[in-house]
């Protein structure tokens, strides 16, 4: 008897001082993660009731060191952005996990929160390479081993609002696609006395599926912050606007493929000048259910040795009528546009139906050492899939250098990947494929996938009306093919669910790369 009191003792002790073992923890599937980030409300800035100070029953914390504890007090006071010298006090996740567990005594809640104060207030410092957004997305992959992410709590009590609330959309976006979670809830909180703020974040919902919006109208205030009370009614509509979101996906019939479809992945990258370096690609395919694909070369798969070059031939015929090459002149390789027509004529005859991916490494777009290949692969009749990002191909907002190229070129076909995706949301790309016959574009990528993904009416009707000039594309690679099924590309989950017509899922699964590459059936 007195040894196992002296057990319960140090279980008693581990529990308090920071530690859980796993056995403490419920079952996965009954421990529901939620992330808490944002600014100085959910920081905390309510002062402590006495109460609030306990343990929070069935509600775990994750710590400093990314183990959980018991939930108590100051739930921001392992935020890994917080402002140290500030106080931490009391923010809407109280209120928010009382109402939570009491809608289901099933389950135990783990909250993740890291949210900051000053500067790391403002929605600009939580875009996708920022170190802001980056921890607390770190946390939540710690956090996931051992529950399951069932959604995210956000508030910015700040003013200083992106009038578009675009940062806003792509934060959501971003999280939903690096959590893997394309309909991860994600509930935003008011702002007392602010039309402003209340009018925008009502659009924000609007506009972006699995989205809650949490009124601060009529809460009690403690000078600039909600007084206890008021902070615990906002953490309950916090978790009424929650209970909505998931109550609406789960009785949602979420649309998915009617049929079997063809599909032409337009974008991949296989070990091809290695033996029998396609057989992972092959595998990849017949999981995903891909008909054909087409293998793009990249500086560590190219084949620059004669040897090589036999095994790269080789293992494209071995799949031949299956997976599909383009070959690469880098920039600079060649002194004029007669040179790189005489080596893409030989690479056609043996089988290429395209040159790329096309890097451009530190150079602009429309750099003299670009436009020879542009030149030259109009003229032998091989389309060109370039990268566009911050230091490869490079252009200016409104991308004005491919417009620049698109018309000197005409007979060149370019297909835009990679950051020409970030000027989506503003129009450019639906002008730029509307306006030019020899544009086309495929969106394979997680950061195409989370643009994509953040508002799925604009997308579904972009996609209607640019149906013939869009290529389904994973960018899949030997990195990534052998994940387990459970880890498909995204992409295929994201076009599955924008339900689109059949005719149109058709010309972007499979016909117009047909069409473009002159391949049928």
């Amino acid at each position: 008897m007195k040894s196992r009191c002296i057990l319960y003792a140090i279980a008693a002790l581990m529990l308090t001082v920071g530690g859980v073992i796993s056995a403490d923890l419920p079952a996965k599937d009954k421990f529901h993660v939620y992330l808490l980030v944002g600014g100085e409300y959910m920081a905390g800035r309510t002062e402590l009731a006495k109460d609030d100070g306990k343990v929070i029953d069935r509600c775990f914390l994750l710590n400093e060191d990314g183990k959980w504890e018991p939930a108590r007090g100051r739930l921001n006071r392992y935020s890994s952005i917080r402002n140290k010298d500030a106080a931490q006090k009391m923010g809407p996740g109280h209120g928010f996990v009382e109402e939570m567990l009491e809608a289901d005594k099933e389950i135990s809640i783990g909250l993740i929160v890291n949210a900051g104060e000053g500067n790391q207030n403002y929605i600009e410092h939580w875009r996708y390479k920022d170190p802001v957004y980056r921890e607390a997305r770190r946390r939540t992959r710690e956090a996931c081993r051992t529950g399951i992410l069932k959604g995210v709590l956000w508030h910015q009590n700040a003013n200083r609002i992106d009038s578009s609330l675009s940062y806003l959309k792509d934060l959501v976006g971003n999280l939903r696609v690096d959590m893997g979670m394309l309909n991860l809830p994600f509930v935003v909180g008011g702002l007392p006395g602010s039309l402003e703020h209340t009018s925008r974040h009502e659009a924000f919902v609007a506009d972006i599926h699995a989205t809650g919006f949490a009124r601060a109208d009529g809460i009690g205030m403690d000078g600039a912050h909600p007084d206890p009370e008021g902070m615990r009614i906002l953490g309950r509509r916090y978790a009424d606007e929650m209970l909505r979101v998931q109550g609406e996906l789960q009785r949602a019939k979420i649309p998915g493929a009617s049929r079997w479809w063809t599909i032409i992945d337009a974008h991949v990258h296989g070990s091809q000048n290695e033996e029998n370096g396609l057989d992972a690609a092959a595998a990849w395919m017949k999981k995903n259910g891909v008909a054909r694909c087409i293998s793009k070369p990249l500086t560590q798969t190219r084949a620059t040795t004669p040897e090589q070059r036999k095994i790269m031939l080789a293992n494209f015929e071995k799949y031949k009528g299956k997976i599909y090459r383009f070959c690469l002149i880098e920039p600079g390789e060649v002194e004029s546009v007669d040179e790189a027509v005489k080596i893409l004529e030989k690479e056609k005859a043996e089988g290429a139906i395209g040159m790329g991916e096309h890097y451009g490494r530190n150079l602009m777009f429309d750099d003299p050492k670009n436009l020879i290949l542009y030149e030259a692969c109009g003229k032998v009749g091989l389309p060109v899939h370039f990268h566009i990002d911050n230091n490869k191909n490079m252009d200016e907002k409104g991308l004005p250098r491919l417009e620049r190229v698109l018309k000197m070129y005409p007979d060149c076909k370019l297909i835009a990947h990679a950051q020409f995706w970030l000027q989506y949301p503003e129009g450019t790309c639906d002008h730029l494929l509307q306006k030019y016959p020899n544009l086309y574009a495929e969106p394979s990528g997680l950061r195409m996938a989370s643009v994509l993904n953040r508002d799925r009416k604009y997308t579904r009707e972009f996609l209607i009306r640019n149906a013939d000039k869009v290529l389904f594309g994973t960018d899949a690679g030997w990195w990534s093919f052998g994940k387990p099924p459970a880890e498909r590309e995204i992409q295929f989950q994201l076009f599955e669910e924008l339900d689109l017509p059949d005719e149109v899922r058709e010309k972007i699964y499979h016909k117009n790369a047909e069409k473009l590459f002159g391949f049928g059936d």
